[in-house]
């Protein structure tokens, strides 16, 4: 599974992340560089799509999160 390093500036950036995790693509999202409350716009638009396309989506860390295409992709956090 190939795998983009995606670094969000606003909200509007949300439906591109998107699409790369429909085409297949796993995505490290970074929101450091986002204002809290459009960072959390992001996180919630792409929990509804992930949800919608059967994704999981992982907080690494306070900025990180992993978003996986498919549920057969599991996630888990047992070493983080």
């Amino acid at each position: 599974m190939k795998e983009i390093i995606y670094k969000v500036r606003s909200y509007s950036e949300a439906v591109d992340v998107l699409d790369q995790i429909q085409e297949g693509y796993r995505v490290i999202l970074d929101i450091e560089n986002v204002e809290r409350t459009e960072a959390q716009r992001v996180i919630d638009f792409l929990c509804g799509g992930l949800y919608i396309i059967g994704g999981q989506i992982q907080q690494i860390n306070s900025f990180t999160y992993l978003c996986v295409p498919k549920a057969e992709v599991e996630i888990s956090d047992e070493n983080l």
